[in-house]
């Protein structure tokens, strides 16, 4: 039960059936693909910098993340949902915990861009807050001093 492609010949599961974080493992021959489903029919995934992977295998070379229509990326090939890793580790989803200091939007996509979660205005705020403890100490040891 497949959505049909412009091609008509799209093989994988509905689009219904997907949820947001589904890993999605595109079988193209003597390799696959993989991909993640991120909703309306949209995955991300790593294609080539020329924008499509032409078959041809190649150990390493420039590739871009771009988020595409499932089917597009899918084409004439089979995919299907594999979460097998879920037995291993904990799924993420699409709930992420929320703290305006520690885990904000940020930290998040510092994450998913540098694999390390980091705030900026976290750590410039913070440092903003001891200066002006450190200012305000200061002040009061010379008030105490006069």
């Amino acid at each position: 039960s497949g959505i049909p492609s412009s091609e008509g010949n799209f093989s994988g599961p509905s689009v219904q059936e997907l949820v947001p974080g589904d890993m999605m493992e595109i079988h193209r021959g003597l390799y696959c693909h993989w991909a993640l489903y991120v909703g309306d029919g949209d995955v991300v995934h790593v294609t080539s910098s020329a924008g499509k992977l032409d078959g041809t295998f190649s150990p390493g070379g420039k590739v871009v993340v771009k988020r595409e229509k499932l089917e597009m990326v899918v084409s004439s090939d089979r995919c299907e949902v594999n979460n097998a890793l879920d037995r291993k580790y904990q799924p993420r989803g699409t709930d992420y915990d929320y703290h305006l200091l520690l885990e904000n939007c940020e930290h998040f996509v510092t994450l998913l861009r540098y694999g390390k979660e980091e705030s900026r205005q976290v750590r410039s705020l913070f440092w903003t807050a001891v200066g002006a403890a450190g200012s305000a100490g200061v002040a009061v040891l010379l008030y105490r001093g006069h």
